[in-house]
């Protein structure tokens, strides 16, 4: 079975939140609707480069401003997670 994590590599993804779920959209070079990849996992299978920064975010209203190297919150459960620079520990692969 395919790795998940392999997508997240990328600088930007659209996260939705559906019961114990993430639905993630990782969207690879531009963010043209049609070039991206989706995966749908357990939350708790979601790397902590995305984790952290849904923990942020989910303190702001909806439809909230861009955060620089973070993200934004668009709707209750719905958040759009950008990712500049080298923020730790999390590479997205296997150890």
């Amino acid at each position: 079975m395919t790795n998940p994590k392999q997508y997240f590599l990328g600088s930007s993804c659209r996260v939705e939140f559906i019961g114990h779920t993430a639905n993630v959209r990782y969207f690879a070079g531009s963010m043209a609707l049609r070039n991206y990849y989706e995966v749908t996992i357990p939350i708790s299978d979601l790397p902590n480069w995305i984790a952290r920064r849904v923990a942020v975010l989910s303190s702001l209203e909806k439809n909230s401003k861009h955060i620089d190297g973070v993200g934004k919150r668009l709707l209750e459960y719905v958040y759009w997670v950008t990712k500049e620079g080298d923020d730790g520990d999390d590479t997205g692969k296997e150890s």
